[in-house]
């Protein structure tokens, strides 16, 4: 476990890359390092956050001598079970010394940095304890903004045996940032044949920044 990275900013913004899954429907691949155009997924996830906040890390559960090579520190989960990005994110806020913790997963490449800064924004105005990204009405349950203080109630809610995110977040303080007008951003690829699809019909094409 690479947890020896201790960041100690307080009230700065970690941005933490979720890729400590299994990718079961990618033949056990590590979806952060399989390439979409051309670079490593989880690079697209990191460039759109680094405008962003104070340090990046990334959680990893395998494959460490390939992310290092990114220059970022690794957080593994703490359980070593593969027990779902819940549990990943917990690792990281017990790890981080930062006011708030951004959440991206490593398998969207179409989140922009412009989408990151709507995130973030909407975090500050609300001052929620948790600010997720919804689409056309549903959560996007691993793009988030957290306090750090959210962790307790973690922590509690993944000793009783529970995973689910969304359920996780609605009982929590939380604030919807709507992306509906731009329903394809959060496109997440689980398959190859997925990666093949998106590939050919963006080809390199990112959605525009916000102004």
């Amino acid at each position: 476990m690479i947890n020896n990275q201790y960041i100690a900013q307080q009230n700065a913004l970690t941005g933490v890359v979720l890729a400590g899954g299994q990718s079961k429907r990618m033949k056990y691949m590590d979806k952060g390092l399989i390439p979409y155009l051309g670079k490593p997924m989880i690079n697209y996830a990191i460039q759109a956050m680094l405008p962003h906040v104070d340090q990046v890390v990334i959680n990893a559960n395998r494959n460490h001598d390939a992310y290092q090579l990114l220059g970022y520190p690794i957080i593994t989960d703490e359980n070593h079970c593969f027990n779902g990005p819940l549990s990943g994110i917990l690792s990281v806020l017990n790890t981080i010394n930062t006011a708030s913790l951004l959440v991206m997963p490593c398998d969207s490449p179409l989140i922009s940095s412009g989408h990151v800064q709507k995130m973030i924004e909407t975090a500050a105005q609300h001052d929620s304890d948790i600010t997720v990204a919804m689409n056309n009405g549903q959560l996007l349950s691993v793009f988030l903004v957290l306090k750090k203080s959210v962790r307790n109630s973690l922590a509690a809610y993944l000793k009783r045996g529970d995973r689910k995110v969304v359920e996780w977040i609605v009982n929590q303080q939380y604030t919807a940032v709507s992306f509906s007008e731009e329903k394809d951003i959060f496109t997440n690829i689980n398959t190859f044949d997925e990666l093949k699809k998106l590939e050919a019909k963006y080809n390199g094409q990112v959605f525009p920044e916000r102004n």
